[in-house]
């Protein structure tokens, strides 16, 4: 008897009020650890926007027609090799691709953008100050669930 009327005053009972001057904050990160592979370079998983020319027929049998569209190719490419590439520490300082190469030569967590801007420091405030952030549109989409990942060709 005791029981039913102590769990039917916890769910009416009201909870803390949400507070009304929450700060908004941008798409969450993604934390992904980078190392060297065995020829020791540090590949990176990337969404690359290409544009192609392709040929389709008519179903009405006339010619042949060529147009260009837009496509999205889900890449691996070196650390260096990434278009727009800014690289941040959690605490906001600007970080040079060498110094950020040398820290990731052991291996290392890193927190990746998932909408192509800064990550917002409300998320950054769990990590360690220095923990690289990096930020790049080429970086947006490129979780992959099913197929293989192409490599870069030079």
């Amino acid at each position: 008897m005791l029981l039913p009327f102590a769990l039917a005053l916890a769910l009416l009972a009201p909870s803390a009020p949400v507070p009304k001057d929450l700060p908004t904050v941008g798409a969450a990160p993604r934390i992904v650890e980078l190392k060297p592979n065995s020829d020791g370079k540090v590949l990176i998983t990337i969404r690359r926007e290409e544009k192609r020319t392709v040929t389709t027929t008519p179903p009405n049998g006339g010619p042949p027609l060529e147009r260009e569209i837009q496509t999205f190719r889900i890449l691996q490419v070196e650390f260096g090799d990434v278009k727009e590439l800014q690289i941040f520490t959690a605490d906001g300082k600007a970080v040079d691709k060498k110094v950020a190469l040398a820290k990731l030569e052991d291996g290392a967590m890193v927190v990746l953008t998932t909408d192509g801007k800064r990550v917002d420091a409300n998320y950054l405030r769990i990590f360690k100050d220095d923990t690289l952030v990096l930020v790049s549109p080429e970086l947006v989409g490129t979780v992959r669930t099913l197929g293989p990942v192409e490599k870069a060709v030079k």
